[in-house]
């Protein structure tokens, strides 16, 4: 079951680097890469997400809202994995 895009106009701009890695390797994993790709693309989000256990308990408001936008994409990429 796939999850629809939440889209806003807002930017998270203080975001964390693995968050941006990941929505990244979301991309990537929406664009279709090809089934020989997807094990390498699927090693680079675990460790992205192992990343976040970096990320303050309470992380800053901005990051959290872009981890939030990031929950449905990521979702749909893990569908696909």
């Amino acid at each position: 079951m796939r999850i629809a895009r939440i889209s806003t106009t807002e930017e998270a701009q203080d975001s964390s680097p693995a968050l941006v890695r990941i929505e990244s390797l979301i991309a990537l994993l929406e664009s279709n890469p090809g089934e020989r790709h997807l094990p390498h693309l699927a090693h680079e989000l675990r460790a992205s997400l192992s990343d976040l256990a970096r990320l303050p308990a309470v992380p800053p408001p901005a990051v959290s809202l872009h981890l939030w936008k990031l929950s449905f994409p990521l979702w749909n990429s893990c569908v696909n994995l």
